[in-house]
């Protein structure tokens, strides 16, 4: 059984929904971040603390090989 059959359908359509407006949005903001007045060091921190979140909030899902 892979992942995505241990969630109901109804989860499973949030949590893409979900994920596809926080992709949309970032991928609205992200240029303006980039072209911003803010410093090449402030824009390169920013970016990299919203990847190490990104990260993180992977490594934190359940671990479900073999359920």
């Amino acid at each position: 059984m892979t992942t995505p059959e241990l969630y109901s359908t109804d989860m499973r359509t949030v949590g893409h929904a979900t994920a596809v407006a926080l992709c949309k949005l970032g991928a609205f903001f992200a240029p303006f971040m980039v072209v911003s007045s803010a410093s090449n060091v402030t824009v390169g921190i920013v970016l990299c603390v919203m990847n190490v979140i990104g990260a993180v909030a992977c490594n934190m899902l359940p671990d479900t090989t073999g359920t």
